[in-house]
């Protein structure tokens, strides 16, 4: 396996608690060197030109060998660049898409054309970039110094941490409270609130059954209702050493078998299966130490030994960046966007350089010269 020593990471999100650490960590542990660049903060300080000279001269001043990109959806990256960036440097690029099932049609697939490999979190969205020939690879790696495995007392039957407001999730504890489980709950809506990752752990830790649901929180297209995620939180338990009660849903049987998870349905199997599990412990806990077995497969380091094994056998392509309507009209919104919110800042070199992109692209338009530039300006306003 070729040990890709210097590694440019750009991360749309730093943030202590996400699952970027989690990746990162595993980044960190295989190769040498690894430079970090916040693209969004460094976008939102200096524009659009300087933030791709600071790529360009990060990778030539640095011998980077590999470009690993971990995609937001703020339209920040130009896809163009981004192709050109591969071409001219002759480096691998990988692209991290942690969301398809919401982003694919009107961003993923675009952008997915800069990537020698498309970094996958869910097998269950693997086949809609294999039919535009893109190669993927599929894992999320997670750090078991944040997951460790943990051996609490049991005081809750039943956990579930997160908010509970998305989706339909309200229903399936409304049920399961009516029908008398002891159950304890955090997260964006409840009564304790949002919790500490540690504070997460111990209450994982402290319940014979934790739940995951898996159903999408997205308002945008009516559609979206249908659609179900594979979510991290399974892993993230079986690493703690707690058993898992999970909402079926595409690609969680590619991870786990039914001897180390169970899933669900609807409220009524939920609720068969708690009563079921609740009187047979001696089965929870056989299942959860296969889980614990199977979740170290994930461990963020090893997923990335993986990705590079991959990576080896796929040249690097020459690429172009095609575009359409649908990801034009989300792009060029956003050089409006930055461009009032320059304006109000008081730099004018970086709102010249959106407005020069703007009318490049022959795109002017009332709806962004009246709601995009207010909105841009509104926000630099509100970050004073």
């Amino acid at each position: 396996m070729k040990n890709y020593k210097n590694v440019l990471f750009l991360t749309e999100n730093l943030s202590p608690g996400s699952h970027t650490i989690d990746t990162l960590e595993g980044i960190e542990k295989i190769s040498q060197n690894v430079i970090t660049l916040d693209y969004h903060s460094y976008y939102s300080k200096s524009g659009k030109i300087k933030l791709e000279k600071k790529i360009r001269f990060t990778i030539e001043s640095q011998g980077i060998d590999l470009l690993v990109i971990n995609l937001g959806t703020s339209y920040l990256l130009d896809g163009a660049f981004l192709a050109d960036i591969s071409n001219t440097s002759l480096i691998k690029v990988v692209i991290i898409f942690p969301d398809p099932e919401h982003n694919f049609e009107d961003h993923d697939r675009y952008y997915a054309q800069c990537a020698d490999i498309c970094w996958l979190f869910a097998t269950g969205t693997q086949s809609i970039f294999n039919l535009y020939g893109y190669e993927t690879f599929c894992g999320q790696g997670f750090s078991i110094t944040r997951y460790p495995k943990l051996s609490s007392r049991k005081i809750y039957d039943v956990s579930f941490v997160g908010g509970i407001e998305r989706a339909d999730r309200k229903k399936f504890i409304n049920f399961l409270k009516s029908s008398g489980v002891n159950l304890k709950l955090a997260g964006y809506g409840t009564e304790n609130g949002l919790v500490s990752v540690d504070e997460k752990n111990q209450i994982i830790s402290s319940s014979h059954i934790h739940l995951n649901f898996t159903k999408v929180e997205n308002k945008r297209l009516n559609i979206f209702n249908r659609v179900a995620q594979q979510k991290g939180r399974v892993i993230e338990a079986s690493l703690i050493g707690t058993f898992v009660l999970s909402e079926n849903c595409a690609g969680l049987r590619d991870v786990f078998s039914d001897a180390e998870v169970d899933i669900f349905s609807s409220p009524e199997e939920l609720l068969s299966k708690v009563n079921f599990y609740l009187k047979h412990l001696d089965i929870v806990e056989a299942m959860s130490k296969m889980a614990h077995t199977k979740s170290l497969e994930y461990e963020t380091s090893l997923v990335y030994e993986r990705l590079l094994l991959k990576l080896n056998d796929i040249q690097i392509s020459s690429k172009y960046f095609l575009e359409d309507d649908i990801f034009t009209k989300n792009f060029i919104a956003k050089r409006y966007y930055f461009f009032g919110k320059f304006i109000f800042l008081l730099k004018f070199r970086c709102a010249y350089d959106e407005l020069r992109y703007i009318f490049s692209k022959r795109k002017i338009s009332m709806c962004n010269i009246f709601y995009d530039i207010p909105r841009g300006i509104k926000h630099a306003f509100d970050t004073i």
